[in-house]
């Protein structure tokens, strides 16, 4: 307030500004903190599928590096899978998320 002026309104909306912005700040600091939390935890679980897979991937890999492409039946070969394996990781992963077994 400045000097002569008796009107403390402009004190009490700064101070409410303030509170509401440090409020909004948790709340962004939070939403931050679970995104991050999300995110380590689908990086946590693409290293684990990767990993566990490795082999599969390296003889896929090898296949594709000989032929162009590969059907089906040829990468099912080539990886070891079953339908019945894709079939029921499809069918327990979340929505839109594909996993191999």
């Amino acid at each position: 307030m400045k000097p002569g002026n008796s009107n403390p309104a402009p004190n009490c909306l700064r101070a409410v500004a303030l509170t509401k912005s440090y409020g909004r700040r948790v709340v962004v600091r939070e939403v931050d903190l679970e995104i991050k939390r999300i995110a380590d935890e689908c990086l946590a679980e693409a290293m684990r599928l990767l990993t566990e897979n490795r082999a599969r991937l390296e003889s896929l890999t090898r296949a594709l590096l000989a032929e162009d492409s590969l059907g089906e039946d040829q990468i099912l070969s080539v990886t070891g899978l079953k339908r019945a394996q894709i079939a029921s990781a499809e069918a327990s992963a979340p929505s839109g998320v594909g996993t191999l077994p």
